[in-house]
């Protein structure tokens, strides 16, 4: 047994430490994380004509992003994204509900995966992806009384975003827009979107 047995455990950490910084230095050499996030507005229409007379058509909200990407000129991402709707939107309900309104939010989360092509200071970068849709559809009218109804569903998208590099910060200031359409052909879960976001970026 060493009489210094301080100094055995520093002959083992040190190199340990060393190694477990350098690991990380090469990783931050290929890899960073991206998260950006800003006011967003959704614009839904309902494939079913019903529930198209139910719900408003446009949705302020908050739409976030938070993935990994790859270091170089041409970055390949990855991660979630997530839209949360601020309150829910009023509607004036047609003349087939009789007088009344309705009260309708929306949420949702998802995947997607993007490329980056990096411009000097200016980002253009198409993604694609995966979104599960939640809504809640309150209705009040003189004809039907109230009623709820729930939106789950999922849907698919694809868009187009550009921002602009305040360099030598890591911080960026953007703008998206996507198209996307529902999986499922049912009542209440048969609808296309497009949904447009500025946002600030900020590459850790």
């Amino acid at each position: 047994m060493s009489r210094f047995p301080h100094v055995a455990l520093l002959s083992v950490a040190l190199p340990l430490a060393t190694a477990t910084q350098v690991r990380a230095a090469e990783l931050s050499d290929l890899f960073y994380l991206d998260v950006s996030g800003g006011p967003a507005a959704l614009m839904l229409h309902m494939n079913d004509d019903a529930m198209d007379d139910l719900i408003a058509n446009t949705y302020w909200g908050i739409d976030g992003r938070l993935g990994i990407c790859s270091e170089g000129p041409f970055n390949i991402c990855a991660g979630i994204t997530g839209f949360s709707s601020l309150g829910s939107t009023s509607a004036s309900l047609s003349q087939r509900y009789g007088t009344g309104t309705s009260e309708t939010r929306f949420s949702s989360i998802g995947g997607y995966v993007q490329g980056k092509a990096n411009l000097g200071v200016v980002t253009i970068s198409p993604f694609a992806g995966y979104r599960q849709l939640y809504g809640t559809v309150e209705t009040s009218s003189s004809r039907f009384g109230y009623q709820s109804e729930d939106i789950d569903t999922g849907a698919l998208f694809g868009g187009l975003e550009t921002s602009i590099k305040f360099i030598p910060t890591g911080l960026e200031l953007g703008a998206r827009i996507e198209y996307g359409a529902s999986t499922d052909d049912a009542a209440a879960d048969d609808f296309d979107y497009g949904l447009g976001s500025a946002f600030l970026r900020y590459k850790f």
